[in-house]
């Protein structure tokens, strides 16, 4: 039996920072966090198919450890440029610059880039 993660809310209204994850130059997903702090997470890039959906094991585990830790989600998200690459999850690196969007709406119509032709940032 597994047990869910502890993790921040994955719904917020407010506007959004985030970060791109990459495997190589491919932009696997997004890290995001409400600017309020409360609310944060990880969206699997639709063109990135099965890596983007593996890639969110990892970054969901670190955002609860984050969470469980008293963290505000921005903290999280500010963390993950310094963890190392990895195979399965991929990278966002030191040098990632942070964006803002106005809304959550718009990060998830980032990441499901299947009739738009996205883009790798």
């Amino acid at each position: 039996m597994s047990v869910p993660l502890q993790t921040y809310p994955t719904e917020t209204d407010s506007p959004v920072r985030y970060l791109p994850v990459r495997m190589e130059s491919t932009v696997v997903g997004y890290l995001w966090a409400a600017t309020t702090g409360e609310a944060g997470g990880y969206l699997p890039r639709a063109r990135a198919g099965q890596a983007g959906e593996t890639a969110a094991g990892l970054w969901q585990l670190r955002f609860s450890d984050a969470y469980r830790a008293g963290l505000p989600a921005t903290a999280a998200l500010t963390r993950c440029r310094e963890f190392p690459a990895d195979r399965l999850s991929g990278v966002v690196g030191t040098d990632a610059a942070e964006r803002e969007a106005p809304s959550l709406t718009e990060i998830r119509h980032l990441a499901d880039d299947t009739n738009t032709g996205g883009h790798d940032e």
